[in-house]
This record gives structure tokens, sequence and C-alpha cells, in this order.
């Protein structure tokens, strides 16, 4: 007599209307002796993944042989099981239980079409991952809780000292196991009785329930007699029971449970450009375009799916996910197969060269350009980059576009002042919004602050420039009553042809290459009161060392920076070094004062801004 488990022993065999009675060796096989004529009879395996049958028996002269095949049993999902050998497997992590305890296993698991990635492991033989319940055993299925669970040995347990709750995890993905382990685990209504037991979960979709410490003298609460034993769906509507409070297990089995006609498709979500999981994404089976199985990914873009699967079919696996290109592949899928896919989904990686943001001081009725340069490291995404509340003080071109995978793109910013009141502090945000996942939003903070009074002069030039960023600064004068300049007997001019150390640009270099010495004061007159910012830039000429000229610095007669020593702070001569401070103007006349220490003053550069912006 055999089944799926294989041979079948202890199958009792009863000849309905007559007291014969019979039971399967072990080897599987039995013997009858009747009269001639016909019987019906009942075969009852231990096994119960077995089917109990009925068959009808005509018994002729002579003997005769007949093998029989016992039915496998199945619920409406299409679960079956089967006793197999395996070794008992073990646990390795103790759980701090009293009741029950809550786990997360280390793959997604599926169980009757419902993917579970956390539970709860219960004292009295039960993994639950659908709701909770600790109520005593009952048959299954059953709508009340707990339900989406497995039961290996659903009974009323207790612990000692020597009992305990271990889980472990073995081998490596797409074949790892998920262990829990009910170690010598005592039988509540008669503790002179352990048992232990086991569930192992497979990535594909399959379990197993594992059983040692049965005394086969006994024949009582260790071999299941009040348990039950079996798996259950997530609403209690379908169960495949194994056994309830019936003689069921032996030392040593192993019921291996299969999803008969489904396929177990599964597999890890991750950035094309960063590596990293992506959660939340949407797995989609379909089969001749209609929706045969979902499934999410997790925090770590994992994911397992059941797929119903009546027959081997091409299947086609959709990977979703905001601002991502999804993926696609065919594979052909059968009842109990396993498919692993590693999907890596493209997007954008637009990213631009100054997150910083922008900070301008612009006069009334000028404007300047700056340049954002976005570039592209993902696959191609479309971008737009705008400021957040429309500000008419900006222009920006081009405003959208779409950037190719390793593409750059430079879009040109422009702040006018040409509405603006002097005086005045304007602030925005410009967003840049691309297909990009990692970062799809970046913020850019502007600032573009409009003097009442600014003025940059190049000490010691005789022309007026404009620098790198589009400032102007005016030839040096001496100062008149009214308007601006330096003021000292016996100034003296310095110029070099020679490259600025730390200058940067040409224009940079011009400004500091010529300079004035033996400065007292520079004043800026008929300006309004307020807060000013002075900025100074220094360039040693040849021929200095340190210690040969130093000088303190002073604003409307307070010290802002002593003991200048260009030379030494510098490092080097014809190398650049720049002051700033702030000072705050309540008589309509900014004045700063140069005091020679050692030697004389020396300036190269001088700018003052009015900041209303700044309240110090």
């Amino acid at each position: 007599m055999r089944s799926d488990s294989g041979t079948e022993a202890d199958v009792a065999i009863k000849v309905q209307g007559t007291p014969v009675r019979a039971v399967t060796a072990s080897d599987g096989t039995y013997r009858l002796t009747l009269p001639v004529g016909s019987y019906q009879v009942s075969l009852t395996p231990l096994n119960h993944c077995a089917a109990t049958i009925g068959i009808a028996l005509d018994v002729a002269t002579g003997t005769a042989t007949r093998d029989i095949a016992l039915a496998t049993r199945t619920d409406a999902f299409g679960t079956t099981c089967r006793q197999v050998s395996e070794e008992f497997p073990s646990g390795e992590t103790k759980l701090g239980i009293t009741s029950h305890a809550a786990v997360t296993t280390p793959f997604p698991v599926a169980l009757y079409g419902h993917t579970y990635d956390r539970g709860w492991v219960t004292r009295d033989g039960q993994l639950i991952f659908g709701s909770l319940s600790l109520l005593d055993n009952t048959p299954l299925p059953n709508k009340s809780p707990a339900n989406g669970a497995l039961s290996p040995f659903w009974d009323r347990l207790a612990m000692d000292s020597s009992s305990g709750i271990h889980t472990a995890v073995r081998g490596t993905a797409p074949h790892r196991e998920y262990v829990v382990e009910w170690r010598d685990m005592l039988i509540a209504r008669d503790t002179t009785q352990r048992i232990g037991f086991a569930v192992v979960l497979g990535e594909d979709g399959t379990y197993t329930f594992h059983y040692k410490g049965v005394d086969p003298s006994e024949k009582g609460f260790e071999q299941a007699t009040g348990a039950t034993i079996g798996a259950e769906n997530h609403d209690g509507t379908d169960a495949l029971q194994y056994s309830y409070n019936r003689l069921s297990v032996r030392d040593g089995m192993a019921i291996r449970f299969r999803p008969e006609g489904h396929a177990a498709v599964s597999g890890t979500v991750t950035d094309a450009n960063d590596g990293k999981p992506v959660a939340g994404a949407t797995v989609t089976v379909t089969r001749d375009g209609t929706t045969v199985a979902t499934a999410t990914t997790r925090a770590d873009g994992a994911y397992l799916t059941q797929v119903p699967v009546a027959a081997a079919a091409g299947h086609r696996i959709t990977v979703t996910a905001p601002h991502y290109a999804s993926a696609n592949r065919t594979a052909e899928l059968r009842s109990l197969s396993a498919l692993r896919t590693e999907t890596a989904l493209t997007t954008g990686a637009v990213r631009a060269d100054n997150a910083a943001g922008w900070q301008l001081v612009v006069p009334a009725r000028e404007r300047r350009e700056r340049t954002l340069t976005l570039t592209n490291d993902g696959s191609s995404a479309p971008y737009t980059v705008a400021e957040k509340s429309g500000a008419s003080w900006l222009r920006i071109t081009p405003a959208s576009g779409t950037l190719g995978a390793g593409a750059r793109q430079q879009v040109t910013l422009v702040f006018d002042t040409a509405a603006a009141k002097p005086g005045t502090v304007y602030t925005g945000t410009l967003v840049l919004t691309s297909e990009s996942v990692r970062r799809p939003t970046l913020s850019l903070p502007l600032k573009l602050v409009v003097p009442a009074y600014r003025q940059g002069v190049d000490v010691g030039a005789d022309t007026a420039s404009v620098d790198a960023l589009g400032d102007a600064w005016t030839p040096d004068r001496p100062y008149a009553e009214g308007s601006f300049g330096y003021a000292g007997a016996g100034t003296a001019l310095t110029y070099t042809r020679k490259d600025i150390a730390r200058a940067g640009s040409s224009q940079e270099q011009q400004l500091l290459r010529s300079g004035r010495e033996g400065v007292s004061e520079y004043r800026f007159g008929a300006v309004p009161n307020g807060v000013y910012q002075v900025e100074l830039g220094f360039a040693e000429p040849a021929g200095v060392k340190p210690g040969q000229r130093v000088f303190d610095v002073t604003a409307e007669g307070v010290e802002k920076v002593p003991n200048v020593d260009i030379r030494l702070e510098s490092g080097g001569t014809r190398t650049a070094m720049f002051r700033t401070f702030t000072a705050k103007v309540t008589d309509g006349r900014l004045d700063v004062g140069f005091k020679a220490v050692t030697g004389t003053t020396l300036i190269n550069s001088i700018r003052v801004t009015q900041r209303p912006d700044l309240t110090s």
C-alpha cells in the first residue's frame, strides 16, 4: 500500500460486514484471507496526509495481489502534505516568552496566498501570522482567531528550566529557511510527558513540521491526542488539518506541506543607481494579460507571492515603483515551481552643483546672472526648475527639459532688480524637481539683497572695472564732501604686473595688483544710515617681510581688525587676503580708518554695502 509519502505502514484495513481486520506492515504490505465473494473494504491510514478510502474487492479462488494507492488529502487552496525523512532542526536564538513573543521573519513568508513578514510564536505550539489569539485548540478551519497560522502542535503546553523556544535562519537566499523549535516542552495536563517539535519555513512557500522525544510506549498527549496539527488561511475559512485530538505523531516524524497548484515568485528589488532596496514596489504577475498575483516589497526590497498555476504556462512579472521605469520579464511557471528574480529599477539621479543656493547683493535697476549646472548619473529623466512662489525677480532658462543618462545641463538664473525698491531683501526657494527617486526634489535657498547704497573702489586704479560676478568697481579718488574716496597725507600708489596668488579670476587679479600706501581713511559720504558690510582686499607687494607693515582697521571709530600684518597672515608676497566686518552708520557718513602700528598702511580694494538684512 502506497501514498505520496511512500509505502504506508499501520494502515487499518476493515472488511465491511465481516470480522476481518488487518494492518499494513512496516513495508506497506498486507494480507487478507477471505471467502470467495465481493466485499467493501475501508482503509484508514495512520499517516493523515493520506485520505481514508473505501474500495470494492472481488475475491476469487486462489491467491491474488493488489497494490493500492491512497489518495492525498488536500484543502480548497490546494495544500497537500506528505511524510518525509529529514533531520530534526535546531533553533539557535532563545526567545524570551511566557505566553507568546513577536517575531520578524528574515524573508517574506507565503501562506494561503497571503504574504507575511512578522507574526507571533506561542508557547502552546503555534506560529501565527494573521490575527492573534491564545485559546485552547480547536478543529481547523475555524473563523475565530487565531487565523493565518501554522500549528505544528497546538495544545496546552508548559515550560520549565529545560524547556525553551528557539529560532534560527539557515541557508542562503533564495533557499533560506526559518526555524522555530519548541524544545523539551511539558504537556500542561500531564507534566510527566514532554515533547519537542519544530516548524521550518522555506522561501519557496513550503513548510515542514518535525517531532522528537515522543515515547512510543505511551499512547497519549505526546502523540497529539490533545493537540491540533495543521495549517489555516488568513480568515479561517480554509485549512489542511492533519489531525485533531488524535493519535498522530511518532518520534522522528516530519510532515512536509506543499501548496499544490501554486508557484512561488520571490526576489529583491533595488535601485540601479545605488544598489539599495526599493521599499513599496509593486510586483504584478499576469498570465495571458490577466493579473493572477501581486506583491509589495518590504523595507529590505524583498517580496514573495504565490501564483495559482493549473498547468505550466508563460507568465509576465512586472515591477513598478513611483518615479522608476518599470521592469519586465517572462518565465514559465508550473505547480510548485519557484522563481527568484533580482530586479534593479532604473531612475534618474539628477543633481545640482550648488546645493547651498545663492545669496546675492544687487543694487536696484541691475541684474546678475548665475549658472546652475545639472548632472544626471542615472537614467534619462525629465526635470523642472522653478522658484517656489514664482518670484518676479528671477528668470530661469531653460526651466524644464529632459536630462539624458550621463548628461549635463547649464541653467541660467537671472536675478533682476529693475522693479526692486532699494533697501529691500527678497528671499525665495529654487526648486529642482526630477524623476530621481532618491532626491526627486531639491530645494536651494535664495536671498536677493537690494542695498540702498553700495560702492566698490579698485584702490590705486584709474579705470572702472567689472568683476567675474558682474559687480562694478570704480577707480580710486581722493575724498570730496558728499562723495567717497581716500584721505591721508603722502599716500603712494603700488602696482605689480605679476599674478596674485589665491586671487582667482583675472578680474580679481586686477583688483589686487594695484593699491595705495599711507591711507589713513576711506570715507563714504551722504549714505543712508544703517548697517553696512565692509569688504577689504589686500596683497603685499614684494620686498616686505612679516612685521614690517602692521596696522589697525577701524570703522566709525570702533576697532574692527587689529594688527593687520598682510605678509604674515597671507603667507607670502603677492598673495590675496580678505577681511570682512560690519559697521553701523548713524550720521550719514561711513569712515573706515587705517592706523599704522609699524611701517605704513596698505589697502588694495574696498567695498561698502548697506545691508538691510543685517542688524549688526
